[in-house]
């Protein structure tokens, strides 16, 4: 693996990383407004309202550096 090749996959993981930092919080949020959360229940561990979006912001974060290192 040369130098350019390492660096370009160093770039895509801190960019992965970063988006992921931005849209997992946001999609919190627009998930308590959208009121697209898992409510408290006595046998659920969390006795707050939980978010549902986190995976989708995740597997965003995911593809999102892909045209950069395919194109």
């Amino acid at each position: 693996m040369d130098v350019l090749s390492l660096q370009s996959l160093v770039a895509t993981g801190l960019a992965s990383l970063a988006a992921s930092l931005v849209l997992t919080p946001l999609a919190g949020r627009l998930a308590m407004n959208l009121g697209m959360a898992a409510k408290p229940r006595p046998e659920r561990w969390s006795m707050r309202y939980t978010p549902l979006l986190g995976g989708l912001a995740v597997f965003l974060a995911y593809i999102a550096p892909l045209p950069f290192v395919l194109g």
